[in-house]
């Protein structure tokens, strides 16, 4: 999946892309919340979880640098 933002593109290795469909987002607790690239978590409708990235944050030059 390429990401882009801001005139700047980043490439990310998926294993499987699941589709388009509603979902319930949860903002991330804990020792997760110190998570730079993520924003939440994904509650699909079967049941299985996500993680949700933020694209801002990926393409970001300090991020790109150190991914």
């Amino acid at each position: 999946v390429i990401l882009g933002n801001a005139g700047r593109s980043v490439a990310i290795p998926v294993d499987e892309l699941v589709g388009q469909q509603l979902v319930l987002l949860r903002p991330l607790r804990g020792v997760l919340s110190r998570l730079n690239h993520l924003t939440g978590l994904a509650l699909l409708a079967g049941g299985d979880v996500g993680m949700v990235l933020s694209a801002n944050r990926i393409c970001e030059p300090q991020a790109a640098e150190a991914v």
